[in-house]
């Protein structure tokens, strides 16, 4: 997107270059009728957007002020590299020079657009407006439109990820600010209820575990209720009345952590973890085999078995195609070991349900 910017700006350069150098006027060439034309349809987003000048533009003062030359410059290492924010800095500064160019005030909207504040970029717009009202509505209102168009599409695909995913507290605040942002209070609402829900499946997850795990869901419920908290607060001020928190659930009571039993359930995890992707001994396998029986877990157990004798297997194969004869005998040992070992697993499940 960046490149494709800097290669338009390079282009309407030459293009602008070459009516200077035939001696035609670009501003006396388009008339009203045909920039009306090429405003239909108007976009706020369109870098290609004819931007027609006002009537207080004064093309002497302008070229006198040097805003123009400096405009030029700032939009092409700034804006159009994507520093938006030194972008920003330079636009407003623009403005404050000499007021009456629009296209200035053009990108300074988008400038604020794109470093995330759509609402400092419609009120450039609207800044703009009231220096030059005849640009009203051939500019400054569709550009307006134009705007909230383009955010209420980001709000309804920021309204899919809540809807259907599995959203992040900083989602959730960003779909609210835009709801604010383009006055749906109703919307805007929904997103605080998304926020409780999220608060009260936290809570009800928090009833099917235990220990570490049923403190963080603890934890992350009242996170969630904390942030629907904070933008009722936030539509309260605005003087919009948020809705009503769901009923307070009673918290779980904290169910003692086994530490022992914590412990043993990550060594589990630990082991079946080097079976499965690398090259477990046979001692690691004989320790996971041994725990799962323990506890009757006799389908992990074959699972254990079944590993055993796959690796036993893979070393045979690999002994085969080995570079010494010294390393064929070594790697035969392991592999008899392990079928000694799957023999005896098999050994100690017969009759295992």
């Amino acid at each position: 997107m960046k490149l494709r910017r800097i290669i338009h700006h390079l282009a309407m350069t030459h293009l602008v270059t070459a009516h200077l150098v035939t001696g035609i006027s670009l501003g006396a060439a388009v008339g009203s009728v045909s920039a009306q034309e090429r405003l239909h349809g108007i976009s706020f987003m369109d870098e290609r957007l004819f931007i027609p000048d006002s009537e207080s533009f004064n093309d002497g003062s302008y070229i006198s002020s040097g805003v123009g030359l400096k405009f030029g410059v700032d939009k092409g290492l700034a804006y159009l590299s994507g520093d938006y924010a030194g972008a920003v800095i330079a636009f407003e500064e623009a403005t404050r020079t000499y007021r009456y160019k629009a296209e200035i005030w053009v990108y300074l909207a988008r400038a604020y657009f794109y470093s995330e504040s759509p609402e400092l970029a419609k009120q450039t717009l609207e800044r703009a407006k009231g220096m030059m009202p005849d640009l009203a509505d051939r500019l400054w209102n569709p550009l307006i439109g134009s705007l909230l168009s383009e955010i209420r599409q980001r709000a309804n695909q920021e309204q899919i990820q809540v809807d259907f995913y599995s959203p992040d507290q900083q989602k959730i605040l960003s779909l609210f600010r835009l709801y604010i942002f383009l006055e749906d209070t109703k919307a805007a609402k929904g997103v605080i209820d998304a926020a409780h829900q999220r608060a009260t499946g936290m809570r009800e997850r928090s009833t099917m575990v235990a220990g570490s795990s049923q403190a963080t869901y603890i934890d992350q419920a009242e996170q969630w209720d904390m942030l629907a908290a904070s933008l009722s607060s936030e539509m309260s001020l605005l003087g919009e009345q948020p809705p009503p928190a769901p009923p307070a659930s009673v918290a779980p009571e904290p169910v003692p952590i086994d530490v022992a039993a914590e412990q043993a359930a990550e060594r589990e995890r630990f082991l079946q973890l080097r079976i499965d992707y690398y090259h477990a001994s046979s001692s690691e396998y004989e320790e996971l085999f041994d725990a799962y029986l323990l506890r009757g877990d006799t389908r992990r157990a074959r699972i254990v078995a079944e590993r055993a004798r796959q690796e036993a297997a893979s070393l045979g194969l690999v002994a085969s195609v080995a570079a010494t004869i010294q390393d064929e005998e070594e790697i035969k040992q392991k592999a008899s070991t392990m079928d000694s070992l799957n023999k005896a697993f098999d050994a100690q499940l017969s009759g295992q349900p």
